[in-house]
């Protein structure tokens, strides 16, 4: 959590909310909030923005940066 907190701090991580969030079978991508691949026997978490761009999270990373987001 506290990487998380750090990288919203510094602008690293977004804070504001996604357009819609899905989940899936981890693909081994890096999660935007721990850095570590989220592996295949995990949960991902994937948020598209309006901006076209999408973040993965594994689900511990992503309820510690909703969390963190809503203060």
């Amino acid at each position: 959590m506290a990487l998380i907190t750090a990288k919203l701090a510094n602008g690293v991580l977004r804070s504001d909310a996604p357009a819609a969030t899905s989940t899936a079978v981890g693909s081994d991508r890096a999660c935007a909030g721990c850095d570590r691949p989220i592996g295949p026997g995990t949960l991902e978490c994937a948020c598209r923005f309006s901006d076209g761009s999408t973040l993965h999270f594994h689900l511990a990373c992503f309820t510690g940066w909703r969390l963190q987001q809503r203060g």
